[in-house]
């Protein structure tokens, strides 16, 4: 039993150090992210409300004694409890006595959580026992007494407590109370409590961009949808003009009338913007707030954010940033991220920096047979850029359709110079290299009509087409100078025949005074010429001779002599 509760309270300890979050100036305590990650480690996986409860009662223990805040006094043998309220300047002067001021405020968390669990575990009993129900309010109404206690701590002033604070604990504090209506069957102000604190938290997931956090967010406005639901029902059997309240949760989401709390939000948004700006807690994409925790990957956004800021930054920059880049696109698969929108903003990033160091290279360039690779390097980026599932992640609105309408635009723009440097340096035809400037010139025409592509890319455009145009015409005129060298070629066929070919022939060919005269064909041509015949003696196949049996001895008998010899010599043995 000891080593279990020892177990146990490490266990603890290494919770309580995950959760605290305090800074010199301002104080921020994420309500909700730390119930559910106690609960999650503490039994309510397994839906154990007693072993969730005495956790709650042993930290609460923990954080007293840390904090020298016990109700007891006297000696251990003879205490008396000594009742200790929570006020503003205990919380906020504990910096003073170098006490952390948040652990102050999981006191009342810590108590309203405790409550609240032994009410769940009475709901559980109660189907057996309808006298624990009578408990199970009682103690609903200790755990709304507590959160209203944390409430009055994190927005009396003086505080010190940040705008998400503030509204946390509203939100947990509406939430309690909805639950103690809802459990004593009063629908109609289970409704408004539930209301409200669905409107807040709906409104916390759309500020905080860090996904970790707003997913816990969303499960809460899940989990209070099914029980405005019923509240709906029994308010419509009651009467009270609940159809109203029922076409509002079935479309948009929750709006916010109390005038005080959306200035509050406001802020909250304000200073997590202002937060996330300098500390580079987050970065912002066709419209949406992407989360960054890893440090490698701040470092790398910071160092992007530099080189834009240059005006002519060289390739080696670009290719360092490359190279982190992808370190830390393998930093996410390690942390199996690869299905996030980070993941995705690397991976776009990765492409964009490769099209910028091609561009680079493209304007340093002095060999033009290299510009056509650098083109479709940057056009295979630029396809890839469009291929990202990015309507996964990122609402199809008017951002994202400018965005790979941007895209669209630069593939063709880019095509028009792969197919200009193509058809000028390529060794092809004449009328292939015409057709390739051709082809330039209408994806020029083509680019100078959309209104997605920059005006100094239009400008190169507009020259581009201008040389397209050009040297099609120079290279056609080229073709007719060549066709009509080849038909005047004839006339002079004599001078180039050899001198033995043609000395009936009188052509006056000044090579012959010189010691280059064409006189035969060297090295002289083949002809054929009879060869040595081959004699097959094929008669003996087809000759018959005559028959030789008459000639050949009959055998004869043997005598008694050489029977005698054949037995004496061993022929009687066989």
């Amino acid at each position: 039993m000891t080593a279990r509760k020892e177990s146990k309270s490490g266990n603890d300890k290494e919770v309580e150090k995950e959760v605290v979050v305090s800074h010199k100036d301002t104080i921020t305590l994420e309500v909700l992210q730390v119930i559910k990650d106690a609960q999650s480690q503490h039994g309510l996986k397994h839906g154990d409300y007693h072993r969730y409860r005495g956790y709650c009662s042993r930290r609460l223990k923990r954080i007293r004694k840390s904090l020298g805040f016990v109700q007891a006094t006297g000696s251990k043998s003879k205490s008396t409890f000594h009742a200790k309220k929570i006020t503003n300047e205990v919380v906020f002067e504990a910096a003073k006595n170098k006490k952390d001021p948040i652990r102050y405020l999981y006191i009342p968390l810590m108590t309203a959580e405790r409550a609240w669990s032994y009410a769940m575990a009475l709901k559980q009993e109660a189907n057996t026992e309808p006298r624990k129900r009578f408990h199970l309010i009682r103690r609903l109404f200790k755990a709304v007494k507590n959160a209203e206690e944390l409430e009055r701590l994190c927005n009396e002033e003086p505080t010190k407590c940040d705008a998400r604070t503030k509204l946390e604990s509203q939100a947990y504090c509406a939430y309690l109370t909805g639950i103690f209506y809802f459990e004593t069957e009063k629908w109609t102000k289970a409704q408004e409590y539930l209301k409200k604190a669905q409107a807040i938290y709906v409104k916390l997931c759309e500020a905080i961009s860090d996904d970790d956090t707003s997913v816990h967010y969303r499960q809460r406005v899940d989990e209070l949808k099914p029980t405005l639901r019923y509240c709906a029902f029994n308010i419509g059997e009651q009467g009270v003009g609940a159809q109203d309240f029922i076409a509002n949760l079935k479309f948009d989401t929750p709006q916010i009338e109390d005038d005080i709390l959306a200035s509050k939000l406001d802020q909250l948004i304000l200073q997590t913007r202002e937060k996330q700006a300098v500390t580079l807690s987050e970065v912002v994409w066709l419209g949406k707030s992407i989360a960054v925790k890893q440090e490698k990957i701040r470092a790398f956004l910071l160092s992007v954010q530099e080189m834009e800021v240059l005006d002519s930054p060289k390739v080696s920059q670009l290719e360092k940033l490359l190279f982190e880049c992808r370190d830390c696109i393998q930093v996410l698969r390690d942390a199996n991220q690869e299905k996030s929108a980070l993941y995705y903003y690397l991976l776009y990033l990765r492409l964009y920096l490769t099209c910028q160091r091609n561009l680079l290279l493209i304007k340093n360039s002095q060999n033009p047979s290299d510009l056509i690779r650098l083109y479709e390097i940057i056009i295979t980026s630029l396809n890839e850029i469009k291929s990202l599932p990015l309507e996964q992640y990122f609402a199809i609105d008017e951002g994202l359709e400018t965005f790979l309408q941007e895209i669209d635009a630069q593939i063709v723009a880019y095509k028009a110079f792969r197919c200009y440097y193509i058809g000028k340096v390529g060794k092809l035809s004449w009328k292939e290299s015409v057709a390739l400037l051709h082809r330039s010139a209408q994806y020029c025409a083509q680019c100078l009509n959309n209104k997605f592509l920059k005006e100094q890319m239009k400008e190169e455009l507009k020259q581009l087409q201008a040389k397209a145009d050009a040297d099609k015409f120079t290279i056609y005129a080229n073709s007719l100078i060549a066709e009509s060298g080849e038909t005047k070629a004839p006339e002079n066929k004599g001078a180039l025949k050899p001198l033995i070919e043609r000395l009936d022939e009188y052509v006056e060919d000044s090579s012959l005074a010189s010691g280059s005269a064409n006189l035969v064909h060297f090295p002289p041509k083949f002809r054929p010429i009879p060869c040595k015949p081959l004699f097959f003696d094929l008669a003996l196949n087809h000759i018959h001779f005559p028959s030789l049996e008459e000639e050949v001895a009959s055998p004869k008998a043997g005598g008694l002599t050489g029977f005698v010899k054949g037995w004496l010599s061993g022929g009687w043995r066989k």
